[in-house]
């Protein structure tokens, strides 16, 4: 009734009087009927409890000079007992050529790791030793090639991760010397040298190694006997080849053999490397020893000789950071042993 009603709008009720009449008119709240409360949803299960993560060997401790460690060390058991070539597109997947004396030999997918896995790939043709291998890609999808010598298939290209299959070539047999690939392993060259022409030849690829081009080597060269050694890949169309060749001789060096071709020797106090390949200070003409480099830059349609030389030396390995810097390294037999590497730089 407002404040002006009672006390400020109340009245105050004494209990056990009825003041107001206020048992005669009782009023509550009523409730209607209480919904069923909801289920809770089922409890989602626990997934399983992933087995534990193999704890990898430990890397042992690098025991020779630079940091350099034994991955096998004795017995030996988990690896090839010979090893030819080795090409990486990962540090868990490498390429290696190799097998046993006296077995077959594979091409291997190394892991990489402390007494790790070779798995052997699928080969058309595991009786023919593998010389060299060049790898690109990646781990899923490898591309590049394999090769030796042999009639048909000397070349064998990385079909997928685990098998490898005959590359197409047009020649009929190949004397692998060397294998180059691009990043990408599409680019491909193969130095052949065996002299089914006079300076060798390079086959070419630019599909993983599927199928190569033959292009035979036919520019000047420091003698007649002078063949294909090593390349360098550029690019699809820019390759370099090392040329070399040295005197023939079946005799074998006289003192403590350090090759097929040359010993040390102790005379008038001084240690000298001896070979029946050495050339006496007096000799300056063609003994046999010759040296070249040649580069095509339309993809093997034409070589240039940028490097001839016959004195008493032949060109080994050849790399280049590009189409102008480049490094070659060769092996010389005069008494005075001296270094034989070349670099250009236009």
């Amino acid at each position: 009734r407002g404040p002006g009603w009672g006390e400020q709008g109340y009245i105050r009720v004494e209990f056990g009087t009825n003041q107001c009449l206020i048992n005669n008119y009782p009023t509550s709240a009523e409730a209607g009927p209480r919904p069923a409360p909801t289920p809770a949803p089922p409890a989602t299960p626990a997934p399983p409890t992933p087995p534990p993560t193999p704890v990898p060997p430990p890397t042992p401790k690098p025991h020779f000079n630079g940091g350099w460690f034994d991955l096998f060390p004795p017995p030996y058991t988990q690896a090839p007992t010979i090893m030819m070539a080795i090409s990486c597109v990962s540090n868990t997947s490498c390429f290696v050529a190799g097998g046993s004396s006296g077995g077959q030999f594979d091409v291997f997918n190394f892991d990489g790791r402390v007494e790790g896995t070779f798995k052997p790939m699928v080969m058309p043709d595991p009786s023919m030793m593998m010389l060299a291998i060049s790898i690109g890609g990646t781990d899923a999808e490898p591309h590049g090639s394999a090769g030796g010598v042999g009639i048909g298939n000397g070349i064998q290209y990385a079909y997928n991760a685990t098998e490898f299959k005959p590359s197409n070539i047009s020649a009929l047999f190949v004397g692998t010397q060397d294998i180059r690939t691009s990043a990408s392993g599409m680019d491909v060259i193969v130095v052949d040298n065996s002299a089914r022409d006079l300076f060798g030849a390079v086959l070419s690829s630019h599909d993983g190694g599927k199928t190569f081009g033959l292009h035979n080597i036919t520019c000047p060269m420091p003698s007649p006997s002078t063949y294909a050694r090593y390349g360098a890949l550029i690019d699809a169309n820019t390759w370099f080849i090392s040329m070399g060749s040295w005197p023939p001789n079946s005799a074998p060096p006289q003192g403590h053999a350090l090759s097929q071709r040359v010993a040390v020797t102790k005379r008038d106090g001084k240690v000298r490397r001896e070979s029946s390949f050495l050339m006496d200070g007096a000799a300056r003409g063609n003994d046999g020893y010759s040296a070249a480099i040649i580069k095509t830059t339309d993809g093997g349609k034409t070589f240039k000789t940028v490097f001839s030389a016959a004195t008493n030396f032949y060109f080994n390995a050849i790399d280049c950071w590009n189409a102008t810097r480049c490094v070659v390294v060769g092996e010389g037999f005069n008494y005075e042993a001296a270094a034989h590497v070349y670099m250009t730089d236009d």
